[in-house]
């Protein structure tokens, strides 16, 4: 939806390999033209250079795009490191997102449990997201899932979720969404309090197009959709 704005250009995941716009493609150039872009110490000056070089490509690409957005997991929090630092410390690419004022969208999904499980199911199954709004014809066969391993993530998350919220208290150009709140309550569409909210803080014109482009693959309750669900529900407590 964002990407779809005529002032805001989406270049995806900037850590994710198989994005031939990664940083990790960029590095990989800079180091073959100079072996020393790949000491630790100048990864974030590699990082700096990349973001100014993704800018100057987006201005190409989408000529009336004047906002870039980058989307960063919160796995990929520590690939940006300095050279040496202390096990805990705040991760650099905060320090670097601070340092440049970036507005920051932080999208967390209050059912941690069904964001958890519905990642196992489509790394499981190898089906993420459907095209378009079509409903697929058949849902996938209820799969069985690691219950310790799966009440670990939850954990896991509900850190992550903490950390973040505590990496960026204070910092005024920061975004909190909740992803079942961004859907009208039919489901069809995104809600236009999120637009709202999200064209007041990107601060551009409100003509985000409200129909998603990807639909979900599982319907209803994650727990419908695992063989032992049972278990797991019981093991989380719910």
């Amino acid at each position: 939806m964002l990407g779809d704005h005529p002032e805001i250009f989406d270049c995806g995941e900037i850590f994710n390999e198989q994005n031939g716009a990664s940083f990790f493609h960029f590095l990989a150039s800079l180091v073959r033209e100079q072996e020393e872009w790949a000491f630790p110490s100048r990864l974030r000056a590699a990082f700096r250079k990349y973001i100014d070089n993704i800018c100057n490509l987006a201005q190409k690409w989408k000529p009336g795009a004047r906002i870039l957005i980058v989307d960063i997991k919160y796995d990929h929090f520590n690939i940006v490191h300095d050279a040496w630092q202390p096990i805990g410390a705040v991760p650099a690419i905060v320090a670097e997102i601070k340092n440049a004022r970036w507005k920051v969208i932080n999208l967390v999904r209050g059912d941690v449990a069904a964001s958890v499980v519905s990642n196992l199911i489509a790394v499981t199954t190898g089906r993420y997201h459907v095209e378009g709004s079509a409903t697929p014809a058949e849902q996938p066969d209820p799969v069985q899932i690691d219950v310790l391993e799966a009440a670990r993530q939850c954990e896991i998350l509900r850190g992550e979720v903490a950390l973040v919220a505590r990496f960026f208290e204070g910092y005024e150009a920061f975004l909190l969404l909740e992803y079942e709140r961004a859907f009208a309550p039919d489901g069809g569409s995104f809600s236009s309090g999120l637009t709202e909210t999200l064209a007041d803080f990107l601060c551009v014109e409100n003509t985000f197009d409200t129909t998603p482009k990807l639909a979900r693959v599982l319907k209803g309750g994650w727990i419908e959709h695992v063989a032992n669900g049972a278990e797991l529900s019981a093991l989380l407590g719910l």
